[in-house]
């Protein structure tokens, strides 16, 4: 009677394991874990911030110098008593080896005040916007630079599918549409450049010069190393 007992008891805990492990089975078939999200950075946050690179020739564009690799001489070979020439003595032409440019302006965020970004690079000054339209547009109010410039207010945007930065002086931000005043200037090409426009005032009659900047941003990709793996070829040496 109590072998029956325990048998049973023993039957019913087999039956219960093998249904919770059926159970899981079937969740995990229809259910994928993914892995974690990258932790949020304050440039995934803000991704307005980082160095752009202005055009070549622009106002405010800085480029790294040329470096020039000096001339090297070959000397004579040297010859037999009896030889009656002697080989001729070569130049080689300077080399000149043009390198990258460097990024002419970087935007920084505020120390104290996450809506505000510094701009900094462009012949006007360094100067402050304020976040207006999450993530990336904002407003640049009228101020004086640390060069002691007067600038007029404008609109900051970054496009974050051309990675491109937008900056318009002159023309006060528009709340409904901020980016319209960019269809002004409209630039034909994707390369950074500097241009200026003119609008003419209802009230005043009086024209107002528009400034715009655009620039690509520099992006930086995180180095990585590998090890080469297995033992070089060995080379005989005669």
């Amino acid at each position: 009677m109590k072998n029956t007992f325990l048998s049973a008891i023993i039957a019913l805990f087999i039956g219960a394991t093998v249904n919770a492990q059926s159970t899981v089975d079937s969740i995990a078939a229809k259910y994928k874990l993914l892995p974690m999200p990258a932790p949020l950075t304050v440039e995934k946050t803000f991704p307005v911030l980082g160095s752009y690179q202005l055009a070549s020739g622009t106002p405010g564009a800085v480029s790294a110098p040329a470096t020039t690799a000096p001339a090297t001489t070959t000397a004579p070979t040297a010859t037999d008593s009896n030889a009656s020439q002697t080989a001729p003595v070569t130049a080689q032409a300077p080399a000149t080896v043009a390198t990258e440019a460097t990024p002419s302006v970087t935007i920084t965020l505020d120390s104290v005040n996450k809506g505000i970004v510094w701009i900094d690079g462009l012949p006007e000054g360094k100067f402050k916007a304020y976040l207006k339209k999450s993530p990336t547009t904002y407003r640049i109010v009228s101020q004086k630079t640390n060069l002691g410039k007067e600038i007029p207010e404008g609109t900051l945007y970054y496009d974050v599918q051309a990675n491109a930065l937008n900056i318009a002086l002159g023309k006060p931000y528009n709340e409904e549409d901020p980016t319209a005043v960019f269809a002004v200037n409209a630039p034909s090409t994707e390369v950074a450049a500097t241009s200026t426009a003119s609008t003419k005032s209802k009230s005043a009659k009086q024209k107002t010069k528009v400034t715009f900047y655009t620039a690509s941003k520099v992006i930086t990709e995180p180095a990585t190393s590998t090890e080469a793996q297995g033992g070089g070829t060995d080379h005989d040496q005669q």
